[in-house]
């Protein structure tokens, strides 16, 4: 086969390639998911118990990953119940920056004001 042939073949085969990544991109523009500023557009609000959630619940809170959740959920099963916010603060990794971030969306169980104390505003 003579190097014309060969190189030709390489042409042909590139344009090909090339016309697949359009119509993908076309594709995908059409009907992929698109992400939206939830903090522009969402007045959603939720309330977590951080006495009773569980790690998938608490990877909700904003800044907070799987393994910062597990943290907040074995420091409770160790020392027991949060009474504040402040008490997050005795995780690694969770300072006053990420208690602020997160204490509109968090409270807890007090049994000494008789039911639900809000932690955040």
């Amino acid at each position: 086969m003579s190097n014309r042939a060969t190189s030709g073949n390489s042409v042909l085969f590139g344009i090909c390639v090339a016309a697949f990544f359009v119509v993908v991109l076309i594709y995908y523009n059409q009907h992929a998911i698109r992400y939206v500023d939830v903090n522009a557009s969402c007045s959603a609000r939720f309330l977590i118990d951080i006495n009773s959630a569980d790690v998938p619940t608490l990877c909700l809170l904003p800044g907070i990953g799987i393994r910062t959740a597990e943290k907040i959920v074995n420091l409770r099963r160790q020392e027991g119940e949060y009474t504040c916010l402040a008490d997050l603060q005795k995780v690694k990794g969770i300072g006053p920056k990420t208690c602020s971030r997160i204490a509109s969306w968090v409270i807890t169980e007090n049994s000494s004001y008789g039911g639900r104390h809000e932690v955040g505003d």
